[in-house]
């Protein structure tokens, strides 16, 4: 990430680190930095699993960002409130 902020997955490794770790704020940290640069709903999805997991209160806002990106995407209608 330090060689090459704009790389979206490392961005998105370092947060599967953190989450394998139990870190799941850092976790969370990360992804947004690798949803921002890939714009795809899965990491957006993937990014509102790690809040939950955080216990953070904004989870929802991920998982709606996932359905304007893409609204069928199942696990994001299953999630989001």
């Amino acid at each position: 990430t330090k060689k090459d902020p704009n790389n979206h997955r490392a961005w998105f490794t370092l947060a599967q680190a953190y989450e394998k770790q139990g870190e799941f704020a850092k976790a969370a940290s990360n992804a947004e930095k690798s949803c921002k640069l890939s714009k795809t709903d899965g990491c957006y999805v993937y990014l509102g699993d790690l809040r939950d997991k955080a216990g953070m209160d904004n989870a929802n806002d991920a998982y709606l960002k996932a359905l304007e990106i893409n609204p069928n995407n199942a696990k994001a209608k299953a999630k989001a409130k």
